[in-house]
């Protein structure tokens, strides 16, 4: 078997879904019992009065992590309330109810891999949890540090806001509430940021467009934009182009049973991606070229694989205020007047980027996080804090020509407030939708989240806001798993020198005859191979190829074989024609429509090979 990809997909994977970015994976088994700690230095009770209601809470926020880490269904159910609200980032959903809750829970215990027990193997510390008890109910916001693993080992970083509250019959605690955001890159330690990363599409030529579209859709779903020569499907926030000859003859050419991908890299600065990597031997082809959306520089790292960096267009085609649709009904508890008015205000003042006015409607204790502007920040608390970083989202806006500096950077016209619900949880109301911005004609680009925001109910003043991105799998495929890009022995050093110029350095993790750099949203890995028996790497064309992850390849192999793909070896890849059993994972190799390589993935997170 050719470890190479194998196992080198297989590392990014299993922490895709629970730990992009920040994630830094060996390959070694991880050897700790499951476990979920929270020191007592790090749980802070505002109300000193009540030590003994304190330490029964504190206690029931680790049941309830331990539970599910544990997979233990029986003690979940226990812990929740009938009318729980569960807000699940992995899931992309909000669940109203205790049957609802655990009904989906063994679909979230799918993305995590299991220990020898049948838990899933994580290891967790609560950080900064702070606690504010009011009557029988309690708020509460933390971090979750998380490492794991049972073949591979890696970490992650989580953020919480939950409602306790206190059952009165049974004098236990239990879970009202709760919302959660994954993928952090913020030390909860030391309290600093992250640092940005780079994040990456993936495009690759076809020879009839409706063909291809076709073929794709179980898969994919249907595509975000189609216009005569391109196809962009929105994958969990990255996207796969379909590009037509009219567009990839002037790049590459189509080899069938190959891989005829390339990467489009958004570099947290382009000018110095650009700059670093032509230093490292990139030869950049002409200047940045429109492309779905998108400013897009192609050139040809020193492997000769065609690589593209892209950056948003400077010049937003939005010129007036987007339109904001807010759905008139909720479900669940009825909303106090008083709310519903603040909750409009605040969603106004947001679009318009009046941070003031945002922070009148606040309490003076206001908590925000936004990741789906920045993952390397954590809880923003207090007025002060949380203004800073309203004025870093919204820039210097002073909404001349009713067009604000951030929707620059995150340009939509159009925001939908979708399918919201509602609870009355002792001193506070809480307010969960989904919300669609979408953008101009004719790329009409989705960003996907979900918004929690918790209102005092006296004083309808806006105390905790959590809002996370939280784009559903559309098809078969749940996201992007990894791409690779062939290199030889004799350029593996020059190719490795190009790829940490255009990252901007980004952390990496080294397999046999593989080299995987943590984007944002997946991994973009280089990975060895031999001319003569694999073609590729192709001089000045395109040879990169892309893992998509899915939840049950057998359903996907009945998509694939319904569409008469075939199922080619590529020594560099696979060592078999159609599904390889491995420690962890599966993975098949087919050609599409076109002719195109492409891998699928599923992990199983067991840590013997199948036969």
């Amino acid at each position: 078997m050719n470890a190479i990809n194998h196992k080198t997909m297989i590392i990014k994977l299993l922490i895709m879904t629970i730990c992009l970015c920040n994630g830094a994976l060996n390959i070694a088994a991880a050897k700790e019992t499951e476990s979920v700690r929270l020191p007592k230095q790090e749980w802070y009770f505002i109300s000193q009065d009540n030590q003994e209601e304190s330490e029964n809470l504190r206690e029931a926020v680790i049941d309830w992590q331990k539970a599910w880490t544990q997979r233990d269904v029986k003690a979940c159910r226990r812990l929740l309330t009938e009318h729980v609200l569960i807000v699940s980032q992995n899931q992309a959903q909000i669940l109203s109810g205790r049957e609802a809750v655990m009904k989906a829970l063994p679909k979230e215990w799918e993305y995590y891999e299991t220990d020898d027990h049948g838990a899933s193997a994580l290891q967790s510390t609560l950080r900064r949890v702070n606690v504010e008890m009011q009557g029988n109910a309690a708020l509460i916001h933390y971090y979750m540090d998380v490492t794991g693993g049972n073949r591979w080992s890696f970490e992650d970083t989580a953020a919480f806001t939950q409602i306790f509250v206190r059952n009165e019959i049974e004098n236990t605690w239990q879970l009202a509430f709760s919302a959660d955001v994954w993928n952090l890159d913020y030390d909860t330690e030391s309290g600093k940021a992250g640092q940005p990363v780079f994040a990456y599409d993936y495009a690759m030529p076809v020879q009839d467009l409706a063909r291809a579209v076709k073929f794709y859709q179980p898969l994919l779903g249907d595509p975000e934009a189609l216009t005569k020569n391109l196809a962009v499907f929105e994958v969990k926030e990255s996207r796969l182009y379909l590009v037509t000859r009219e567009i990839s003859d002037e790049l590459t050419q189509l080899r069938a049973g190959l891989p005829n991908g390339w990467a489009i890299l958004t570099p947290p600065n382009f000018e110095q991606a650009r700059e670093n990597g032509e230093k490292q031997g990139v030869k950049f082809i002409g200047t940045p070229q429109d492309f779905g959306g998108l400013k897009v520089l192609y050139g040809y790292e020193p492997s000769g694989n065609l690589i593209a960096l892209a950056r948003s267009p400077t010049d937003t085609t939005i010129v007036k205020r987007p339109e904001l649709h807010i759905a008139e009904t909720l479900s669940g508890d009825k909303l106090p007047a008083a709310i519903a008015t603040a909750d409009n205000h605040l969603w106004t003042t947001w679009l318009k980027g009046e941070t003031d006015d945002f922070l009148q409607q606040c309490t003076s204790n206001i908590v925000l996080l936004d990741a789906t502007r920045t993952r390397t920040q954590g809880w923003a608390s207090g007025q002060k804090n949380v203004r800073k970083r309203l004025l870093n989202t919204f820039g210097n806006n002073d909404l001349d020509n009713a067009k604000t500096a951030w929707q620059t950077r995150h340009p939509f016209a159009k925001l939908n407030l979708t399918e919201g619900h509602t609870r009355r949880v002792g001193a506070w109301v809480v307010i969960a939708r989904h919300s669609s911005g979408i953008g101009a004609t004719p790329w009409q680009r989705r960003s996907e989240a979900l918004d929690t925001r918790i209102f005092e109910t006296e004083s309808a003043q806006l105390t905790i806001a959590l809002t996370v991105s939280a784009a559903p799998a559309r098809g078969i495929a749940l996201e992007f798993d990894y791409a690779g890009i062939p290199a030889t022995k004799a350029g593996w050093k020059a190719t490795d020198k190009a790829l940490q110029a255009l990252t901007g350095n980004a952390a990496n993790y080294h397999d046999e005859q593989w080299k995987g750099f943590w984007g944002e949203r997946a991994v973009l890995g280089m990975f060895e191979t031999e001319l003569q028996t694999d073609k590729m790497p192709r001089n000045q064309e395109a040879s990169t190829y892309l893992s998509l992850l899915v939840s049950k390849l057998e359903t996907a192999m009945t998509h694939l074989k319904s569409t008469g793909a075939k199922f080619p070896i590529i020594p560099a890849i696979n060592d078999k024609a159609g599904i390889s059993k491995y420690a962890g994972y599966n993975q098949v190799l087919f050609t599409d429509s076109e002719g195109n390589g492409v891998v699928l993935t599923e992990y199983t997170g067991r840590s013997k090979r199948q036969k």
